[in-house]
């Protein structure tokens, strides 16, 4: 018998846990290498792990759904019984063209589960978080769902009575604030949303660079009542607190 254990990889640039989405075998179960293994989601993506080697799937030491730390150990498989016990034939490959619906509806049906919860905690976080911008000195202006003048409508159209969604809009009161704010900002950095990791970027300056940057474009976007320096934030899953913290520290910067 030759256990070998299986430490969950870094599969991505800076992460540091995955969540056992679903695991490809059972203990017990023969297996060779490069067969499915073990489907993981992390903050930047959700990818299916391969066996590392031939043998026997001795034991899983995770259930699905567990958020376990990168380098921790996983499963433990017997390397030593490849000789004693076949793999199962794999099946039939599908059809290219019938495999993709097939593989995304897998990847939608097992996170959708957990989507109630980080709902949840998104739309709890965006609450605390647009209250503080609109308490800080160095804050103008804070656009987000339930803000005064559109709170009602949205509430309308909203799922529930907490509804909110994630996404904050935010301006700085002082001209020339973005850089020194933006640079000394801990938080990441990006122009997606709808993720467990908060993302914060100077929206016009990705969607209309065009117009930031020439004296015709920032007329043009003052025309329409539209700051140049705009913020966009999308809250994830992190404690409120921190998320608070990191942005009043790089706020009294510029206050």
């Amino acid at each position: 018998m030759a256990l070998k254990e299986f430490k969950l990889p870094d599969i991505g640039e800076g992460i540091a846990e995955g969540e056992i989405v679903s695991w490809k075998v059972k203990a017990g179960q023969a297996v060779k290498e490069e067969d499915e293994f073990v489907e993981v989601m992390t903050d930047k993506a959700t990818v299916t792990i391969t066996v590392p080697f031939t043998g026997v799937i001795k034991e899983l030491r995770c259930k699905e759904g567990d958020v376990v730390p990168v380098g921790s150990v996983i499963a433990v498989i017997d390397a030593g019984a490849a000789g004693g016990a076949a793999a199962a034939p794999a099946a039939p490959a599908p059809a290219a063209a019938a495999s993709a619906p097939r593989v995304d509806l897998a990847r939608l049906a097992a996170q959708i589960g957990h989507a109630p919860e980080l709902v949840r905690r998104i739309e709890a976080n965006t609450g605390a978080v647009a209250a503080f911008l609109r308490g800080h000195p160095a804050v103008r202006d804070v656009f987000w769902a339930l803000q005064e003048g559109s709170a009602e409508n949205y509430r309308r159209l909203a799922r529930g009575a907490t509804a909110t969604g994630g996404m904050i809009t935010f301006t700085l009161r002082r001209a020339g604030a973005l850089e020194p704010f933006y640079d000394a900002l801990r938080l990441p950095k990006g122009p997606s949303f709808g993720m467990r990791t908060t993302l914060i970027c100077p929206f016009l300056y990705l969607a209309h660079y065009d117009l930031v940057t020439t004296p015709a474009g920032r007329a043009e976007l003052a025309a329409a009542g539209l700051d140049p320096d705009l913020l966009r934030l999308c809250c994830g899953t992190e404690p409120a607190a921190d998320l608070i913290d990191s942005l009043r520290e790089a706020l009294d910067l510029v206050a």
